[in-house]
């Protein structure tokens, strides 16, 4: 029981908090192709990982019962997610050059 609450706050949490982020990183995006230029990298790696990480705690919030059968493989997920976050992270240092 508590086990759930946690995956439901926690999933809740990650959802409020990735909204925002991919609204400023697709108005950064939007900013790009009003300009017709071409969109660093590390932005968009950044953009798609932040959609498909707002995708994937949907997901896994609605689906539940089939999310606590596989713990091991969204836990799994999970970690590749935010490895991915960190590493555009880490590529965006490089923006000002480009």
């Amino acid at each position: 029981m508590i086990f759930a609450l946690v995956f439901v706050c926690t999933r809740i949490a990650q959802i409020i908090t990735l909204i925002p982020v991919m609204g400023m990183l697709s108005w950064f995006i939007n900013i790009f192709v009003t300009a017709n230029a071409l969109t660093p990298d590390s932005l968009l790696i950044l953009f798609v990982t932040s959609v498909l990480a707002l995708a994937w705690a949907v997901f896994t919030l609605f689906s539940y019962h089939r999310s606590s059968a596989n713990a091991r493989f969204v836990a799994l997920v999970d970690l590749a997610i935010f490895g991915t976050l960190i590493a555009a992270v880490v590529l965006l240092r490089g923006i000002h050059s480009e």
